[in-house]
């Protein structure tokens, strides 16, 4: 009787033992909730039975939690219930013959705080001044954190930290972001606000840095400038910022009259391959399908297929681009946005690097000819398909033809000598003039320029290699000091001179109207059209000495010179005009000469 007793026992407490379940709540980890949603988070161990509910509850509402894999969730509403209380969360598991678990936690309702940002707008331009203005809303009095990083792409720093500082409950200042590297960088401006129980929310603006003297603010716009034509300019928005999702829109500069495009423009980075204007609308790749190639045209949206996303080339009212790889990228098709027309001009064509003019003529590449010796470079013009010479990536004014080191004049080929043959940085043509890069004795690339005589001359001289960027119907061009984040000079033809613009790898230059423009962010800017012969100081120092002077460049014999610093003169000089500010002082010493013209 002992033993069969002792084994009643063993078999009672297995049962109580395998039959119980164990339930803890792992989330909310902090004992805190919001005022309109708190997520659930509890993990339960079974019993002998398998689970069939698990219930959390809290002053008398509830939700059944779904088993995700690892633990139960769900969102309990607390939606009514008073900031500051504390309330019980329980939560509750039952298996499949009625066995019940219970785990409880004390919460208390506080929402997390909001941080309202004012100023900057997204994707704003500090001069290098930025005016930052922001508030935290909650029941508690509040820190503001306010962080800015910038991208130091010289020293290969993602996001370098040059300011960081704490205020109550809110913040309106003005943060200078004057640094000896800071000059052309892109960054953000992060703001945390963070209440009494360490609770914290973030957000964040996009700026942009430029202080160049030569540019003249001459319109802003939301988003990110992506083109500026026709006397408007096309913004797209970037999907992982405040505004995300927004529609691209374009922008007329004269009359603000603004035309919402119902899509946005897929941007792989700040460059316009992959969209541009056209007098009709625009010509771009949809944001949420970066294959799919839209046209914007008049107020109706046509989709133009699916294309090569590196293919892209617009040039006025029409557009050429290639199909997708594998099956379709040989095929090249061109589109007349004015009679908003497509057709297929070559299914042999190179997927890339090929040319457009404003009048139609294409200008493409292909080393996929039946016959080998037929690869080179073909002309499309009204119809009829030329091959030209050998090479690939050509570019093209309608006229004249360049790829690599050579040009086709409309009759014969011609020898440049270029140094390369990809058309991204190494060469240009327009309205008769060749912009070219070519090897000079040390090794390094040199920009030389082609007149409408066919007379060429060297332009710069550098021990660095010089890269092409925009080139002017008049012969004048902008260029970068190599790829990297470095000084962007701006060439004017008709003095022969040119001289350092602006310190912004961002920025893009366009030629409209006799006049040359630049974009940075969200802000068009003009440049001064006494760019060439002006010269500004950037910082307290001898007048010989090129690093007071904005572009490390000295102002030679005639120049118009601007002081905002104090400048002791310890050479002699002569400029055409003097214009001291008022915070600045000019000292000239003793023996030494400064004559000013005017």
């Amino acid at each position: 009787m002992k033993y069969i007793l002792s084994f009643l026992c063993f078999i009672f407490l297995s049962q109580l033992l395998f039959g119980q379940i164990r339930v803890s709540i792992t989330y909310p980890e902090n004992n805190l909730v919001d005022t309109n949603i708190a997520t659930v988070h509890a993990t339960v161990t079974p019993g002998e039975y398998e689970i069939t509910s698990v219930i959390a509850t809290i002053d008398n509402r509830s939700v059944s939690l779904i088993n995700i894999g690892p633990y139960f969730q769900g969102n309990l509403s607390t939606s009514g219930l008073i900031i500051g209380n504390t309330y019980v969360l329980t939560v509750t598991a039952t298996d499949a013959v009625g066995n019940q678990a219970t785990a409880t936690k004390n919460v208390i309702v506080d929402p997390p705080p909001k941080i309202n940002i004012q100023l900057p707008v997204n994707h704003e331009v500090a001069t290098p001044k930025v005016h930052i203005q922001a508030a935290a809303s909650d029941n508690s009095v509040c820190s503001v954190v306010v962080r800015v990083g910038l991208y130091d792409y010289v020293n290969d720093w993602m996001n370098r930290q040059i300011y960081l500082d704490t205020f109550i409950n809110s913040v309106d200042t003005i943060i200078d972001l004057t640094s000896s590297w800071s000059e052309g960088t892109q960054g953000y401006i992060t703001f945390t606000a963070i209440d009494s129980r360490a609770q914290q929310n973030s957000s964040n603006r996009e700026i942009f840095v430029e202080s160049s003297p030569y540019l003249e603010k001459v319109f802003s716009i939301e988003g990110i400038i992506k083109d500026f034509n026709y006397g408007k300019v096309l913004s797209y928005f970037v999907t992982n910022q405040p505004d995300n999702n927004r529609n691209s829109i374009i922008t007329d500069i004269n009359t603000s009259a603004v035309s919402v495009i119902p899509a946005t423009i897929y941007n792989y980075n700040l460059s316009g391959a992959y969209g541009n204007l056209t007098p009709e609308g625009a010509v771009f790749f949809d944001g949420n399908n970066n294959r799919a190639l839209m046209d914007w045209n008049n107020g109706s949206l046509y989709s133009l297929g699916q294309a090569g996303s590196s293919s892209l080339y617009i040039a006025g009212s029409y557009a050429i681009w290639s199909g997708v790889y594998p099956n379709s990228s040989s095929n090249l098709y061109l589109r007349n946005t004015t009679t908003r027309s497509t057709q297929q001009i070559s299914t042999v064509a190179g997927n890339n690097e090929n040319g457009i003019a404003a009048n139609g003529t294409v200008a493409y590449w292909s080393n996929s000819m039946p016959n080998p010796a037929d690869n080179g470079i073909y002309r499309y013009a009204n119809g009829i398909t030329t091959r030209i010479g050998g090479g690939v990536y050509p570019l093209t004014d309608g006229r004249l033809i360049v790829w690599g080191g050579t040009l086709f004049d409309g009759s014969t080929n011609i020898s440049l000598g270029a140094s390369t043959t990809s058309n991204d940085y190494a060469y240009r043509v327009s309205n008769g003039f060749v912009a070219y890069c070519k090897t000079g004795t040390s090794g390094t690339d040199q920009i030389w320029l082609r007149d409408t005589t066919g007379a060429s001359s060297q332009i710069t001289f550098y021990s660095t290699s010089s890269q092409l960027d925009v080139l002017a119907p008049n012969g004048s061009f902008s260029f970068n000091r190599n790829q990297s984040n470095s000084w962007r000079y701006l060439y004017d033809r008709n003095s022969n001179k040119f001289k350092a613009l602006a310190y912004s790898p961002f920025g893009k230059m366009y030629y409209q109207d006799s006049v040359w423009y630049m974009s940075v962010g969200r802000v068009l800017y003009k440049i001064n059209p006494n760019f060439i012969n002006s010269y500004f100081s950037v910082k307290d120092g001898n007048w010989s000495n090129p690093a007071t002077w904005y572009g490390n460049t000295v102002p030679p014999v005639g120049a118009d010179v601007t002081l905002g610093n104090n400048v002791n003169v310890d050479i002699d000089a002569t400029c055409n005009t003097l214009t001291i500010k008022s915070n600045a002082l000019v000292t000239v010493n003793t023996g030494i000469n400064l004559t000013v013209l005017h």
